[in-house]
């Protein structure tokens, strides 16, 4: 993504300020501010935020490297996939038991995602929320977080609080603190 978005000449100026944004000790509000979130369902949830191309993930089913959910917000985001092809992704993730065990679910960018092969087809909305409707905790869509301009950084493994209600998620900076600057 470094190369491809931010190493461009005309990156947009909000990309810019949130890559900055992962190198400074700010959180980041998001709000309906940035874009028109949508919640699916509603709730509030905090945790480890964890995620990405949802192609990406899913390879890694099965793998020592596989996706740990368990009680972590999860974000998932892709490019240039048809709905057929991220429905099978979502009942991958529902069948390994990974939306089930998240304590909230982000659904970024999913761009140029629809029907190119087929005249009928699911749609994008449809192949997301299908299972997600069900889990019964907080789900909301519309992040700017992808393969989208602008696009907002957001630090994997930073911590995330939710809320559907408010139409907002916290993400904590990725950088730690030194302890003797923690104030307390």
């Amino acid at each position: 993504m470094l190369s491809s978005d931010l190493g461009k000449e005309d990156v947009h100026i909000e990309t810019k300020q949130a890559f900055y944004q992962l190198f400074s000790h700010r959180s980041l509000c998001y709000t309906d501010q940035i874009s028109m979130l949508d919640t699916i369902c509603e709730g509030e949830a905090t945790g480890q935020l964890i995620g990405g191309n949802l192609t990406l993930l899913v390879s890694t089913l099965g793998t020592p490297f596989e996706l740990d959910t368990k009680n972590r917000i999860l974000f998932i985001e892709d490019i240039d996939e048809e709905p057929y092809e991220i429905d099978r992704m979502m009942t991958q993730l529902y069948m390994a038991n990974k939306l089930q065990d998240a304590a909230g679910i982000i659904i970024g960018d999913f761009h140029n995602c629809y029907p190119k092969k087929r005249t009928e087809s699911l749609s994008l909305e449809m192949a997301l929320t299908s299972y997600l409707t069900s889990l019964k905790k907080p789900v909301m869509k519309g992040f700017r977080i992808g393969h989208c301009s602008p696009q907002i950084a957001v630090a994997i493994g930073s911590y995330a609080t939710m809320s559907t209600h408010q139409r907002t998620v916290e993400f904590e900076s990725g950088i730690a603190l030194p302890k003797d600057k923690i104030e307390r």
